[in-house]
């Protein structure tokens, strides 16, 4: 599901990016999406592979908070007037930031068919804004490589932008679906008390 690219730059180094075409990647935002998202029901009895993939999730999140912190950062640098090294470093946090991603996404591929139906779901809508992340990345990094003088330009700025928001959806995407596995959590932890209650 995801391989390396390897790319020699004189700024930045290589960057690993998901298999595919990144033209077939839309941009995914709340606003597309339709429909009931998969009810979550959570037991107390987690199979190891379901607690693994939550896991799995809970650094996904870990990474996306980083990811758009640094994002946040790289961002700030279009009002302020510096090198091409400011961005060069903003540019590589994300991009390792990107690749930890993608190792554990790979990883939650491989227990995938014993994950919970909410945690394949939330995997199903990281990935597509993950990918977008890696090709925009991508697109940044070889924009410094071969422009540096064109720090400024429309496109560059525009794609800091799209990085920007990204970050800011995938992080708010695991952390609704973990949030909605705790709570539901809490409304299973509820029931088994009431019904042990009565009998």
């Amino acid at each position: 599901m995801f391989s390396t690219l390897f790319k020699k730059s004189t700024v930045a180094p290589a960057l690993a990016i998901f298999a595919g075409s990144f033209a077939a990647v839309p941009n995914l935002h709340a606003q597309d999406l339709r429909g009931p998202t998969t009810v979550v029901f959570v037991t107390s009895e987690l199979s190891d592979n379901q607690l693994q993939a939550s896991e799995i999730l809970e650094q996904i999140r870990n990474s996306a908070v980083a990811l758009s912190n640094d994002s946040d950062r790289l961002q700030s640098l279009k009002s302020s007037r510096v090198t091409k090294y400011s961005y060069a470093d903003s540019l590589n946090r994300i991009k390792n930031h990107i690749n930890q991603t993608g190792e554990q996404l790979a990883e939650f591929e491989e227990i995938r068919n014993d994950a919970a139906p909410w945690q394949q779901e939330a995997v199903d809508r990281i990935t597509p804004i993950a990918q977008q992340l890696a090709a925009n990345t991508e697109a940044a990094i070889n924009h410094l490589n071969e422009s540096p003088n064109w720090l400024y330009s429309p496109t560059y700025t525009n794609t800091l932008t799209a990085i920007a928001e990204d970050a800011q959806q995938m992080k708010n995407n695991v952390s609704d679906f973990l949030a909605l596995a705790k709570a539901q959590q809490k409304v299973d932890n509820l029931q088994v008390k009431i019904l042990s209650a009565e009998s």
